[in-house]
């Protein structure tokens, strides 16, 4: 059995609601700020903030035109809304929130490497990640980027990701300098 994606768009109608309840629009928000100063950092730009509303979306942090670079055209699915290019560490606890509400009695976790993260039904073999969806990988390199690189972890379920991604962006940042020192 190879891996699959939850059909986020033919599902969109119940998960629509349940992305849209206020604290998982908070949830997102604090998460997508952390992100965003991160790559503000990096660019040596100044971090705007973005306030919150309840129409934010993490497509609103994204500064590029990815959908276009993948051949879509027309009026996007709105699940795109709801993925932001290289921001998957960030957005898997909002997204283990949204699947697990709409599917409880599922052992919904997140497996992540230092290449991607990503939520998982290890049972079904089942992959619920929009952002990567929306950018059109196979669901078969998500899953060795995730489940099956060399430091891939899978959180025990109920566990949500938090401190990985920063930990993971300090190092990077320390042997950028590093490098750049030496």
């Amino acid at each position: 059995m190879s891996p699959a994606y939850y059909p986020v768009q033919k599902r969109w109608h119940r998960l629509r609601p349940v992305f849209e309840q206020p604290f998982i629009i908070e949830l997102m928000h604090e998460q997508m700020e952390i992100w965003s100063s991160i790559r503000a950092e990096e660019s040596c730009c100044e971090h705007k903030p973005l306030p919150l509303t309840p129409w934010l979306r993490p497509a609103d942090y994204d500064s590029g035109n990815w959908h276009r670079r993948f051949g879509r055209r027309g009026r996007l699915p709105d699940y795109f809304g709801w993925a932001c290019e290289g921001a998957c560490h960030w957005l898997a606890s909002t997204y283990l929130f949204v699947i697990s509400e709409l599917e409880p009695d599922r052992p919904w976790q997140i497996a992540t490497s230092s290449r991607h993260s990503t939520v998982v039904d290890m049972e079904r073999q089942l992959l619920f990640d929009p952002n990567v969806m929306a950018q059109g990988s196979d669901p078969d390199a998500c899953w060795r980027e995730a489940v099956q690189h060399h430091d891939s972890e899978l959180l025990p379920l109920g566990i949500y990701l938090k401190h990985h991604p920063l930990e993971a962006h300090e190092q990077r940042l320390s042997l950028m300098e590093g490098q750049s020192n030496g």
